[in-house]
């Protein structure tokens, strides 16, 4: 038990307790004042992502704050503060295929993702930058959900997407397996020929079946939900800091619930460590 006579301070008896300073606040005060600071914590974290529900508040209050408190609190307490995640909605799928690229079966299907770089995806986007439209690629590893490489452009040329591969080659070395769906530039003689060159084995969704490509387009709705909502870029170079930013938070102080609520740069390390 903590002690404000003995000679230790606060601080080192909490460090070897293994006590957060937030959930002995929280424990020590009265119950109408720790209600008050869960309340406290949870309004900044609403401020902070107010697309966060119950459940990944909760998280984030371990994570962030070491508040050690169940998700049936956290749920009651928001309800009493009217905070609701703000439910995001789908976006139009605009893939076009080239009739001449070349098409490869999808190696995705019934495979269980052990490791980092065991496969990547990609996929494209739309969004927009002083009102005129703007495309978003970036390229994933699907085991951390870790975002290895992205590009902005204000066309749909096969370029930008090739120049994403190539960093993300690059700097991460290559994945076993690269997926994507069939649209022009991944199916493009460039961007076919930067992966084969590396020895990957390409992967594509099937038509007409979108839904296998759902780890991106999960992506895409984060990205645009809390990332770009609420930023007016008037020009691309604008929209290429709001996505740079977005995508370095994603990865590195974003819980995923999928990943038990740890982050992709975090869990991709570790999947590398578990092949070495």
């Amino acid at each position: 038990m903590v002690e404000p006579s003995s000679g230790l301070s606060l601080n080192r008896q909490l460090t070897l307790l293994g006590v957060s300073k937030s959930s002995y606040y929280l424990a020590t005060r009265p119950r109408p004042d720790r209600n008050a600071f869960l309340k406290h914590l949870i309004t900044r974290v609403y401020q902070e992502r107010p697309h966060y529900g119950y459940r990944r508040t909760t998280a984030e209050l371990s994570v962030k704050y070491e508040v050690d408190v169940g998700e049936a609190r956290i749920r009651t307490q928001m309800r009493q503060l009217g905070l609701r995640a703000i439910i995001r909605r789908r976006r139009i799928v605009t893939t076009v295929a080239d009739p001449d690229g070349r098409r490869f079966p999808n190696l995705l299907q019934d495979l269980r993702l052990e490791r980092s770089n065991q496969a990547w995806g990609s996929d494209i986007t739309y969004t927009a930058a002083g009102g005129q439209r703007a495309y978003v690629v970036s390229i994933k590893d699907l085991y951390s959900r870790k975002v290895l490489a992205w590009r902005v452009s204000n066309t749909m040329d096969a370029s930008f997407c090739v120049e994403a591969l190539e960093e993300a080659l690059r700097r991460y070395g290559r994945p076993g397996i690269f997926h994507s769906d069939q649209g022009s530039q991944f199916t493009s003689k460039a961007f076919v020929k930067a992966l084969e060159a590396g020895g990957v084995r390409i992967s594509h969704t099937g038509k007409g079946r979108a839904a296998d490509n759902g780890q991106m387009e999960n992506l895409w709705y984060s990205l645009k939900y809390e990332g770009l909502k609420h930023v007016q870029a008037v020009n691309l170079a604008e929209l290429r800091q709001a996505v740079n930013r977005y995508f370095i938070q994603y990865n590195g102080d974003r819980p995923h619930s999928a990943l038990g609520y740890r982050y992709p740069n975090a869990v991709y390390k570790e999947g590398l460590d578990s092949v070495a």
